[in-house]
């Protein structure tokens, strides 16, 4: 996966391809398509070419051009790639530009032991820590998996409490899970007046969307290992299935004051594609037949109602983000909403493109259509796009930063970790972006599927990064103190400082040819020392618990830093 720009990406879920192009075929998983895509232009991978408004003008026609800079900037194509015609030449091949490279001073960083471990039993590729108050120690772990012509997967949860009462056995099982997210806030239910219950969501390859609410289970015989927690369904799941796979999700409540309305998911689609779902409309449309709400409030937003009344969440926006030059399909990995400023959402894609988007400047919608479902003919004109940035490979992770307006971590299969500032992309017009100067940039050895700042130190950021591990950063830029595990503000200033710059910790404990694909922490907070190892930041004080998981070793990892 990750063709845009042709280099280095190791995945979309999807192993590396070598540098001959020979690959296992168990190793290209959903992702293949039946024919390869053709190189844009006419360009060999990374090669520059002269920056001028003809070479851009079918990735950028529909943004304002500011002044074009001089001809003669190079430019590196952001969607060329060298393929062959193999069907699994769908992956580019590797560049050895983006090959793991250990420096001395990440050696010196001794790797964190994981405390418990956990067989997924098929290939893992998310995990995600409850934010919500009291439900804090459960981790929910996602697999997917290509099983002949079925893609398969499964959800767990598991309360980390107490491990050694728990057994890994799934709480849902269907077609294969790309992403999942925890709504940061509890949400109520309609079916028999159940108090507000943390709420799921997770995203398929089938092309579908579902929402599970957190089930407690009440305990086993002495000494029996029994799950602690199950997901029940918390209303219709939406989509088409057999449609095109949905890959990344996003809840637009992580901040505290995008609480309290009406709550909205953002999924990014394998066809490009990006759609806007209402998740309070559930509760609406279900006439309280086991829909969901935030709150009990039910409270109303504009836009379109299901048409057929299943009770899922409403479809508000669909529209096409990402394409190659020509209209090849360039996948949609991720898309974000900014949590201080949840009209805003970032997408990237394949096409090495990074967008922003205005949703209070919607485009115009499909009429007549049943809104549970997507489909093609249903596409609406997108929201007003406010800044495009270009990679030579693909977009896979965006994250923005809870603490510090404006903040937004970005990275993908170009091997690196960006922090970047809004207001300078969104005021330096399409073509200017590529002179924004990133806050802060560090090469991460390995292509970044997931990006995850901490939920209560400032300035600290996880990252799964494929073959790279996992590796925790610190972007002391602007950090004044962390909160408390209360979202107060009153926690104790251990946020990242000037002299804890950059890379802090690399966890090795996933082989890189398993590759990292997710990454989470534990919002609660525990004193004493780190154990397992060095490389953290407790020294003592303060703990944090983080989940990660592999994928072709099917590997569920815990671990403290």
């Amino acid at each position: 996966g990750g063709g845009g720009g042709g280099g280095g990406e190791e995945g979309g879920i999807v192993e590396e391809s070598s540098s001959s192009g020979d690959e296992d075929e168990g190793e290209v998983l959903a992702f293949a398509a039946a024919s390869s895509k053709p190189s844009n232009f006419g360009i060999d991978a990374g090669q520059s070419i002269p920056f001028n408004n003809s070479t851009v003008a079918a990735i950028t026609s529909d943004i304002v051009q500011p002044s074009a800079p001089s001809t003669d900037t190079p430019l590196v194509c952001p969607a060329a790639a060298a393929q062959d015609s193999e069907a699994h030449a769908f992956y580019p091949i590797a560049n050895p530009k983006y090959a793991v490279q250990t420096s001395a001073e990440e050696l010196a960083l001794s790797s964190p032991s994981p405390y418990s471990r956990y067989d997924t039993l098929m290939t893992a590729d998310s995990t995600e820590f409850c934010p919500v108050p009291g439900f804090e120690s459960v981790c929910a772990v996602a697999t997917y998996e290509l099983k002949g012509a079925s893609r398969l997967g499964s959800i767990s949860v598991l309360d980390t409490n107490d491990l050694s009462a728990n057994v890994l056995r799934p709480s849902w099982e269907g077609s294969g899970v790309l992403d999942c997210k925890w709504a940061s806030a509890p949400v109520s239910m309609s079916d028999g007046g159940t108090d507000p219950a943390p709420l799921l969501a997770a995203v398929h390859a089938n092309g579908t969307m579902t929402m599970h609410r957190l089930r407690r289970l009440s305990g086993g015989g002495a000494g029996a290992k029994l799950p602690q927690f199950s997901l029940a369904e918390a209303c219709a799941s939406v989509g088409m299935e057999g449609g095109p796979m949905f890959l990344s999700l996003d809840f637009d409540d992580r901040h505290e004051r995008s609480r309290g309305g009406p709550l909205s998911v953002v999924v990014s689609q394998w066809d490009g594609c990006v759609s806007v779902w209402d998740v309070t409309a559930a509760d609406r449309a279900s006439g309280g037949r086991g829909g969901c709400g935030r709150g009990g409030s039910g409270g109303g937003s504009g836009g379109r109602r299901n048409n057929d009344g299943n009770g899922g969440p409403r479809r508000l926006h669909l529209w096409d983000a990402h394409k190659l030059p020509g209209g090849q399909v360039a996948e949609a990995w991720i898309a974000a909403f900014d949590c201080w400023h949840p009209k805003t959402v970032l997408t990237g894609g394949d096409d090495g493109a990074l967008y922003g988007w205005d949703l209070r400047a919607p485009g115009r919608p499909a009429t007549g259509i049943n809104t549970s479902v997507n489909k093609s003919t249903d596409i609406d004109t997108p929201p007003l796009k406010i800044f495009a940035r270009y990679y030579d490979a693909g977009v896979c992770s965006v994250h923005f930063d809870e603490f510090r307006e404006h903040r937004v971590a970005v990275g993908g299969y170009f091997g690196a970790v960006e922090i970047l500032d809004m207001r300078a992309l969104s005021s330096a017009g399409s073509l200017a972006t590529a002179m924004v100067t990133p806050l802060n940039r560090w090469e991460t050895g390995g292509g970044v599927w997931r990006l995850k700042w901490h939920p209560s130190s400032v300035g600290v950021l996880a990252s799964a990064c494929m073959r790279g591990g996992v590796r925790v950063f610190q972007d002391p830029t602007g950090a004044a103190k962390s909160r408390g595990a209360d979202g107060t503000g009153s926690g104790s200033a251990d946020g990242a400082t000037e002299d804890q710059h950059g890379l802090v910790c690399r966890y090795t404990g996933h082989p890189g040819e398993a590759l990292a694909y997710g990454v989470s922490w534990q919002r609660k907070r525990h004193g004493g020392s780190s154990g397992g190892g060095g490389g953290g930041r407790g020294g003592g004080k303060v703990v944090d618990t983080i989940a990660s998981c592999s994928f072709y070793d099917h590997a569920l990892h815990f671990w403290k830093v």
